[in-house]
């Protein structure tokens, strides 16, 4: 048979003396409330600093004939560097040009508008999607393992841009 206890004015000294229980038998770290702020504040802060780094857009014409349509970002969160060069490739899509800084391996993975695509980066960090439909889009660097001596790189995400 199991008693119940209806929380009301009467319980105060009960749960008075559980709280003190629990607070010296587990008691909360010092440290924690502010740990806490710290993580929640610095969740995105990798996606913000990328953001903020956008380093180029340009759409200026390239040489003096040049009628080109090209553009050139650069997305960096301070340890990797995603550089496009983004050109049209015919009826209305793009090519992407890409190289990551530093050079290494890696899957990259843009999303256009729900469609996705994948590409491996050379072992120079070059990378190519060469027919990409127009639309918002946002690329992800998957992260690198070694299986010997585990993680070697994070993962990284680009803001969403325009095609």
């Amino acid at each position: 048979m199991t008693t119940r206890i209806a929380p009301s004015d009467d319980n105060r000294d009960l749960y008075a003396r559980l709280r003190g229980m629990w607070s010296r038998l587990d008691p909360m770290p010092e440290d924690l409330v502010d740990d806490i702020l710290v993580r929640l504040a610095t969740e995105n802060l990798g996606d913000e600093y990328a953001l903020l780094t956008l380093v180029e857009h340009s759409e200026e014409l390239v040489g003096t004939r040049s009628l080109s349509e090209s553009r050139t970002l650069e997305f960096t969160d301070g340890a990797i560097t995603i550089l496009l060069r983004v050109s049209p490739s015919g009826s209305g899509t793009r090519r992407i040009d890409g190289w990551l800084a530093p050079a290494s391996t890696g899957t990259l993975r843009i999303v256009v508008d729900g469609d996705e695509h994948s590409i491996e980066a050379s072992p120079e960090g070059r990378f190519v999607f060469p027919d990409v439909a127009l639309g918002r889009a946002r690329m992800w660097l998957d992260p690198q393992s070694d299986e010997e001596s585990g993680p070697v790189r994070r993962g990284f995400t680009t803001p969403e841009f325009e095609l």
